[in-house]
């Protein structure tokens, strides 16, 4: 449970069992496929190209599945900062947070394909998910623009976290400095 008497740093953790399902198919059959290619690659020079793809594909998993299991959103005293692994990363401070809510469904796409970091022009929502449990509505005060090469506006952000409701709560009840 989340206590607003103790907002040092407060990891939001996530329900990632499928990111864990992902990265236990992924990462065996990579490392299966570097594992024949090296084999085969003795024999002919066919073996490289499966090398290559095993690699490619270890690479992915262990960026996308791997890596955003372990780290993790987190709350600071001044700051939210919403994480997907090495990927992405958004420092955003509590004072440009207008409403936070709680939402049972987000809908759109199954679980599989709405893993990770999406954003949505239309509605300018930016979406950083690892599960659909536990999804939290940001409305923010103004605009944010983020991205250095593409850059995006962002009004809502939805994200996950097993302690969403403790998370809400505790937002209703501390005061931060606008």
């Amino acid at each position: 449970m989340i206590s607003p008497r103790k907002l040092d740093v407060i990891a939001l953790r996530s329900n990632n069992w499928m990111l864990s399902i992902l990265a236990i198919i992924f990462l065996p059959l990579s490392i299966w496929l570097i594992a024949a290619g090296v084999q085969d690659a003795v024999e002919n020079e066919g073996g490289i190209f499966t090398v290559v793809i095993g690699a490619v594909i270890l690479a992915i998993s262990v960026v996308y599945f791997l890596l955003p299991i372990f780290i993790e959103n987190l709350v600071t005293g001044t700051r939210l900062i919403l994480r997907f692994g090495v990927l992405f990363r958004l420092e955003l401070p509590l004072g440009e947070i207008a409403e936070i809510r709680r939402e049972e469904d987000v809908g759109g796409l199954p679980l599989v394909l709405s893993i990770g970091v999406r954003y949505a022009p239309l509605s300018s929502q930016l979406r950083v998910l690892r599960s659909k449990t536990g999804i939290v509505r940001l409305r923010l005060r103004k605009e944010l623009w983020i991205g250095m090469i593409n850059r995006t506006k962002i009004d809502e952000i939805v994200f996950d976290a097993l302690n969403a409701d403790d998370l809400v709560r505790l937002f209703g009840e501390v005061k931060v400095d606008r």
